[in-house]
């Protein structure tokens, strides 16, 4: 799936459509915590979020963007904090509403995919870079 396909599939827009809870959350205020439970995912109406780890930001999500997906289908716990970077909106999808989505709409599914894997990729590429950096440090 090429980022032309991902473009023809809104998370924002199909989410919006089916009238799901919207949260509003202050500048500086937690979304969710790492270790915490996982009872949704989170679509960005408006605002920023930053996911972190270690206090390290590893990305900001604005508008049409999603967090806390990996927990949502894994069942684990959330992996990283995610705090807003200013007031921020962010429509709530529970599990079984996500299931119902998915069997409802399967390019949601596709759509959740395709921003995981771009996520993979950038923490490959990120762990390769401090593995390399790593290594140029040990051979000085």
């Amino acid at each position: 799936m090429n980022s032309n396909t991902q473009a023809r599939f809104d998370i924002l827009t199909y989410a919006a459509a089916r009238h799901l809870p919207r949260i509003t959350i202050g500048a500086g205020d937690k979304l969710f915590l790492k270790g915490e439970t996982a009872d949704a995912m989170y679509v960005v109406v408006s605002g920023t979020i930053e996911v972190l780890m270690f206090g390290r930001i590893l990305e900001r999500v604005g508008r049409g963007g999603i967090v806390g997906e990996m927990a949502l289908i894994d069942g684990d716990a959330r992996c990283a904090a995610a705090l807003t970077e200013c007031d921020t909106e962010v429509i709530a999808i529970a599990r079984d509403t996500f299931l119902d989505m998915v069997r409802e709409e399967p390019k949601l599914a596709l759509a959740v995919l395709h921003v995981m894997a771009q996520r993979l990729r950038a923490a490959t590429k990120a762990a390769a870079s401090a593995r390399h950096d790593c290594d140029h440090m040990e051979k000085s």
